[in-house]
């Protein structure tokens, strides 16, 4: 799989915002973790993850339209959701052992991946390969889907 990165590539028609997410977990208990180890005096300058998320009726829409238009083989994935309420929240560099499918929902987030610099805004779709050395960092709060291949 080659790095892809395509602005605008999907319409979000749902506002996907903070008020979303607090929806989300009103509805269910999804499990959430820091993306980071954080100082305890600090938690909000991390990155949080929203795991499994892939059949709430909500996202389930753009779960299908990530997994028809990168998934041709129809493996088994998940959806998650990574968000940062503060600009200047990262990531800690990072290889996954399979290739993950981003999409921009809210704010913007600059990836560096194996060097190269893709800013990520609400639509934008960029692919990074299996192995690839990557990070995120919120350039404004952000939110972000990741299609990624089912693992546990």
């Amino acid at each position: 799989m080659e790095i892809f990165y395509k602005k605008g590539f999907i319409k979000i028609k749902q506002n996907i915002d903070f008020n979303f997410l607090t929806s989300l977990f009103q509805e269910d208990e999804y499990r959430s973790i820091f993306s980071k180890q954080c100082h305890q005096d600090h938690i909000l300058n991390t990155s949080i993850q929203i795991m499994n998320i892939e059949n709430n009726s909500n996202l389930k829409n753009i779960y299908n339209i990530l997994n028809k238009n990168f998934n041709p083989h129809n493996i088994k994935t998940d959806l998650h959701a990574f968000f940062s309420f503060n600009s200047g929240s990262s990531g800690r560099p990072h290889r996954d052992p399979y290739g993950v499918f981003l999409l921009g929902a809210y704010g913007k987030t600059l990836y560096i991946v194996e060097g190269k610099e893709y800013l990520v805004e609400k639509g934008d779709v960029l692919t990074i390969p299996q192995n690839a050395l990557h990070k995120s960092i919120s350039i404004t709060p952000r939110i972000v889907l990741s299609l990624g291949t089912k693992v546990y």
